[in-house]
């Protein structure tokens, strides 16, 4: 698992590389603004091969100063898309032949 959190290098360094490897689970920041640009987060993606990426730090109805993650997946397209109402994820519905797959979980509703 890997976890990019708040992000705010322009690329990994090397030693992050190595140190990283290539995940099965990778929490990505993709929604640009003061993390990862939208482009990085697509070449991160690509570079890292996770089996799984979940999408995070985008705009939904609460955030709204960000890129939709509607963006990402245009600049990483290609990519399986698996749209979750809950956060239960039935792994078999999952790719195995080494694409990744991207993980939607739905937005909290503004309060």
């Amino acid at each position: 698992v890997c976890h990019f959190g708040d992000f705010g290098q322009s690329e990994l360094r090397s030693e992050q590389r190595r140190a990283i490897g290539q995940p099965d689970l990778l929490f990505l920041p993709v929604g640009g603004g003061p993390t990862l640009s939208v482009e990085l987060a697509a070449r991160l993606t690509r570079e890292l091969r996770p089996r799984w990426l979940v999408p995070m730090h985008y705009r939904t109805p609460a955030i709204g100063f960000l890129e939709p993650v509607e963006v990402f997946l245009e600049a990483a397209r290609g990519l399986r898309v698996l749209q979750l109402d809950s956060p239960e994820l039935d792994t078999a519905s999952l790719p195995s032949d080494g694409d990744t797959a991207v993980v939607l979980l739905s937005a909290p509703q503004a309060s």
